[in-house]
């Protein structure tokens, strides 16, 4: 990874859980693939995606894998991009044990990642994006769309704020509540850390910056008041 400047935003300064933590890593990896990365779900996005043999995919925030493992059976090349060298291990052993060698693995972040190859096709980040403040969000898009081929396709995938600030502490318990009741007092626990010291957006202000960044927004979903996926198309001229 290059140096970063002393003015830009330091990613490898941990917020909450340092997910560069092995220990953290795996934990991650148990926990999201219970709850939301389990293999229905990602056959479900890879079809949603429409991935074609063709197509040349960057895994933002790849975590451990999964996706970028499976958008390899179907694309002629993924990029499997994270941080955390702990998450980067386990995914080159999962795409190892799948055979997977169309896949690249790089350490690097979102304001970091410098692309060396054509223009891609579909960018996928999840659970990523809300460890920058909004300023940094927007570059962090907005450098995510001039690596895209025009007409590309961007999937979000995020914590976005989507109920009434009017009534945010029964929101926040109600939330909590459900979390619990899904995962247990340890998710729980993980998501009022994740609230009060992590970069969750409202999601008007998401919207604006997906559109100010260069794209159009095909498709928006929230859920739960706190989740959201946006499929998004970088805008033509």
């Amino acid at each position: 990874m290059s140096t970063i400047p002393q003015w830009m935003r330091d990613e490898t300064r941990p917020l909450g859980v340092d997910w560069t933590d092995p220990v953290q890593a795996d934990r991650w990896e148990r926990l999201s693939a219970s709850l939301w990365n389990d293999d229905a779900s990602i056959r479900r996005l890879v079809t949603k995606l429409g991935l074609r043999a063709h197509h040349t995919v960057l895994d933002m925030g790849a975590g451990s894998g999964a996706f970028a493992v499976a958008a390899a059976r179907t694309c002629a090349k993924v990029y499997a991009v994270d941080l955390s060298p702990a998450m980067l291990e386990l995914a080159v052993r999962r795409a190892r044990d799948a055979g997977a060698d169309n896949v690249e693995f790089r350490r690097a972040s979102l304001l970091t990642y410098d692309h060396d190859g054509p223009l891609l096709d579909i960018i996928v980040c999840q659970a990523t994006l809300h460890h920058l403040p909004d300023f940094w969000k927007f570059i962090a898009l907005r450098r995510m769309a001039r690596l895209l081929r025009e007409g590309g396709t961007l999937y979000l995938s995020d914590a976005v704020y989507s109920f009434s600030p009017d009534n945010y502490e029964q929101e926040f318990q109600r939330i909590l509540r459900n979390l619990e009741r899904a995962g247990g007092p340890d998710l729980a626990a993980d998501a009022a850390r994740d609230f009060r010291e992590e970069f969750m957006t409202l999601d008007w202000i998401m919207e604006v910056l997906l559109l100010r960044a260069g794209f159009v927004i095909d498709e928006a979903s929230y859920e739960g008041g706190v989740a959201a996926t946006y499929r998004c198309l970088k805008r033509t001229r």
